[in-house]
């Protein structure tokens, strides 16, 4: 088969504006806790809570939260950040919070900042700070998503 690459013509051709986006940016937004299931750690030797935040937009964030782990230290920062969503959540008893059934459809208001650099020098978004929310989101699912 022969081609001509001269006579090509995209003047009907729509440009590729690249795949949708589907992440929370850096910033401030009010979510809710779309989905919270507890998950094993790859090495099988621990658990961790892990709610996916979503927007009115259906824009997305995951956040674990370190439950059971041999690092100590792990433990106390996942049960602390877990602790502060719960209460700027307005949860009826961040103490005690109840199944993972009690988490999913919370309201909050998350801080996205990037996290710690990797050894390539790449940084991903990760919630950094929780606050009330003033706002009732109903977060879209991405089947919704019309593209």
């Amino acid at each position: 088969m022969s081609f001509d690459f001269e006579a090509l013509d995209l003047s009907a051709v729509e440009a590729d504006k690249g795949a949708p986006k589907k992440y929370l940016d850096v910033g401030d937004h009010d979510v809710v806790i779309k989905e919270a299931r507890m998950k094993d750690t790859m090495n099988g030797g621990g658990k961790y809570l892990e709610c996916t935040f979503a927007d009115k937009d259906g824009l997305t964030i995951l956040e674990r939260y370190n439950l059971v782990n041999k690092n100590e230290k792990a433990v106390s920062i996942g049960k602390a950040q877990l602790k502060a969503m719960l209460e700027a959540s307005d949860h009826k008893d961040p103490n005690k919070p109840g199944g993972v059934d009690k988490i999913a459809g919370l309201q909050v208001k998350i801080k996205v900042g990037l996290g710690k650099k990797k050894d390539d020098g790449s940084q991903w978004p990760e919630v950094k700070l929780y606050e009330k929310s003033s706002k009732n989101v109903v977060a879209i699912d991405e089947d919704e998503i019309p593209f």
